[in-house]
């Protein structure tokens, strides 16, 4: 009646032919409630214009399969209502013995659709165009109904599921405009205001419902709600509506269950779709629970758009237990494009998170450089967190696959400059030192972090015993004059090369300072006394006595050295004491002293000569030519009367002086 159109109610018979012929002729299901199907289809081959077409829809018998639920099941079988059903064969079979010559069915799931028609027809296939014609029918049919009318409403609350469905944000927001003043007019309230369902809703009989509400109030603000969502609106702000259409949703199966109406089929759907948006609010929110409820639910596609709300509120513990309990490692190609795109980079960001294992990044980087989107920062971004936890094999490997020099240029900024310094790091740790300050050239970082990775390096090539590259570092950032009162790690290490390059590169007087200024400060005693004994050793090989001879306390810091270091010390010491007159019986001493512990450390043979140590013969010489000089050469005889037998190589100066004494 409101649509203005000539409806007469009653059945199709043979009486009814006489008003036509039809050009077209609908038939939604009934022809599974007919006993006789081929009649009808006869039937209505005669009720057809030459030109005119029959669209058919009826079940689809091929649907049926064990696997199918008992709802289900029982929708298409319905006993007791359904009398024959079709497969896509025999629906064309009975069509083309009714008399169709040209017949299209399509199987859509559980439904057939059938176009027939006695003169040839092309079906127009461009699924969008249909869509955008029954878009525009809804919404001029909704502004052309009286206002605040069923019809209106009715027409309007289909116009924006439907513009919502296929993105069409502006006939979904002409159409919300008519809805706010059709309910306006109707019941006294704007939609868009409504804060709570109308008193008694929830209970109230189909009749009452409709008077208080819109029937489908739970479709409408269900659509009005998505639409908020693909507009950019975060999802807290629109949880209210779309609770409320839950609630609406829930009232209208209520009113349908008072008069054993049965479910209707739509609201079942959207309200499902409900819950589960109201699950990935309560996950964009970062609640643990709504990983438990997605988990319970067991909907991958629901299970990967949770895990994305859950890693972009940063709830990762929640997202573990998400992931491991329902997802795959990796959102399969099933998975519609543009949510397996956001998976992915979302369980890019999880790998990354604190707490992840960054190498399971680059297997979701691979992903989504065959997707075609960029994946060079993911790839840093896995990098930088190598370097950092100490994986340096598995970083070489993958800076080799990648190139990540030229991924950090590509890149740029923030992550550019990370992979930059994680390059360096590594380079200290597990590549080449010098290459370090070329990492650095150009990068804008902290002073202090340039300074102490710069002294890394350094640290690094000494310790490579690299000592003129070390040198050449140093003075071209003039790192040795930095070290004076910073503090850390960096600059720690770097004084203890500093003072090893100093003994290596023959600047021995610098590295005795460094010990003493280092003693001063309270570093380590047993380090220390190390580099300064080995400081004067190298001033005696250098024969450089009055320095040595100025350096106190080599003795006491003896028996903190290593025991190769000592002998070399008293040999030291020996060689030093020659040098004065008044020193030799402490060089003969010192001499005597490293004697007896040579022969400790080789004890001399029991039957034939035993290997001495390498200092044993130069300090037996030290000791023989001190005691000549001080007149005590029968004791010089006598101890090499006691060696030259007992030990090997004896030198032939020594064997001389026994020969001829």
């Amino acid at each position: 009646r409101e649509l203005g159109l000539d409806i007469r109610q009653g059945y199709f018979t043979e009486d009814t032919l006489s008003d036509g012929p039809w050009d077209v002729i609908i038939s939604t299901e009934v022809i599974e409630h007919l006993s006789e199907p081929p009649a009808f289809l006869r039937l209505m081959r005669r009720a057809i214009a030459e030109d005119g077409i029959l669209l058919l829809t009826t079940p689809n018998a091929d649907w049926i399969t064990p696997a199918l639920s008992n709802g289900e099941l029982y929708a298409l079988l319905a006993p007791g209502a359904h009398v024959v059903l079709q497969s896509p064969q025999s629906l064309r079979m009975a069509l083309e013995a009714a008399g169709f010559a040209h017949v299209v069915v399509r199987a859509e799931e559980s439904a057939l659709v059938a176009y027939a028609s006695p003169s040839p027809f092309t079906l127009e296939e461009d699924f969008a165009s249909r869509r955008a014609i029954y878009r525009r029918y809804l919404q001029s049919r909704a502004a052309a109904s009286r206002l605040g009318s069923d019809l209106q409403i009715g027409f309007a609350g289909r116009a924006i599921f439907d513009s919502v469905n296929d993105q069409d944000e502006a006939g979904a927001q002409a159409t919300w405009a008519v809805l706010n003043e059709a309910s306006a007019a109707r019941y006294g309230y704007r939609l868009e205001e409504l804060a709570a369902l109308p008193p008694g809703a929830e209970a109230d009989s189909l009749e009452g419902l409709g008077a208080k509400m819109p029937v489908g109030l739970g479709m409408i603000l269900f659509s009005r709600a998505m639409q908020r969502l693909v507009a950019g609106e975060g999802r807290q702000a629109v949880r209210p509506m779309l609770v409320l259409a839950g609630q609406a949703i829930e009232a209208l199966q209520s009113a349908l269950d008072h008069r054993s109406l049965g479910r209707d089929r739509l609201s079942v759907a959207i309200g499902a779709v409900v819950r589960t948006e109201l699950l990935l609010c309560d996950a964009e929110a970062g609640k643990p629970e709504a990983a438990e409820a997605l988990l319970v639910m067991g909907d991958k596609m629901a299970g990967w758009r949770g895990f994305v709300a859950l890693v972009n509120a940063e709830a990762y513990a929640a997202a573990a237990r998400l992931h491991a309990g329902l997802l795959s490692a990796l959102p399969d190609a099933a998975i519609p494009a543009g949510l397996r795109r956001d998976a992915l980079l979302s369980l890019a960001n999880f790998h990354l998170a604190p707490g992840g294992d960054s190498a399971l990044a680059l297997p979701v980087a691979d992903e989504l450089a065959a997707l075609e989107v960029p994946a060079d920062e993911i790839r840093l971004g896995s990098f930088v967190r190598l370097v950092n936890g100490g994986r340096y094999e598995e970083a070489l490997a993958l800076a080799a696959q990648h190139n990540v020099t030229a991924m950090a240029a590509r890149a740029g900024g923030d992550a550019a400059r990370d992979a930059g310094l994680a390059r360096a790091v590594l380079d200290l740790a597990a590549g080449d030192p010098a290459d370090v300050p070329g990492r650095l050239e150009g990068m804008e970082i902290d002073p202090a972090r340039r300074v102490a990775l710069l002294l890394g390096a350094f640290t690094g090539l000494v310790n490579d015993g690299r000592y003129d590259k070390a040198d050449e570092l140093a003075g071209a950032h003039d790192l040795l004059a930095l070290l004076d009162g910073r503090d850390g790690q960096a600059a720690e290490d770097a004084r203890w090369a500093a003072m090893m390059l100093d003994l290596q590169q023959g600047r021995t007087d610098a590295a005795v300072a460094r010990v003493l200024a280092l003693e001063k400060a309270g570093g380590d005693k047993t380090l220390l006394a190390g580099f300064y004994v080995d400081g004067f050793v190298r001033l005696v090989n250098d024969e450089r006595y009055d320095a040595a001879r100025a350096m106190e306390g080599v003795e006491h810091r003896l028996p903190y050295c290593q025991e190769a270091l000592r002998q070399d010390a008293l040999f030291a010491t020996g060689v030093l004491h020659m040098q004065e007159k008044a020193e030799w019986p402490r060089g003969a001493a010192a001499f005597a002293r490293l004697r007896n512990s040579l022969v400790k450390e080789h004890p001399p043979g029991e039957t034939e000569p035993a290997v001495p140590a390498p200092l044993f013969w130069p300090a037996l010489r030290g000791e023989v030519v001190i005691l000549q000089r001080l007149k005590r050469g029968e004791e010089a005889v006598g101890l090499l009367r006691a060696y030259l037998p007992t030990y090997q190589g004896a030198p032939e100066d020594l064997r001389m002086q026994v020969e001829g004494g």
